[in-house]
């Protein structure tokens, strides 16, 4: 969940990155696999955007 009102759009990539890296580091050492699977981007009352995990760094999905 990023919050942010009056942000510029060309920062929303930064924000995004920084969100997912931080869910990374918070991954339990325990845990195997891809820790994100899916990744929806939107505004409180519009639809949703899918991204992919893996342009931002996060690690993709293992297949199942």
């Amino acid at each position: 969940y990023i919050s942010v009102t009056g942000v510029q759009t060309c920062a929303l990539p930064i924000y995004v990155s920084a969100f997912l890296a931080a869910i990374g580091r918070a991954r339990p050492s325990g845990v195997k696999g891809a820790c994100i699977k899916k990744v929806t981007l939107s505004s409180t009352m519009g639809p949703g955007v899918k991204i992919d995990p893996a342009v931002f760094g996060a690690a993709p999905a293992a297949a199942e």
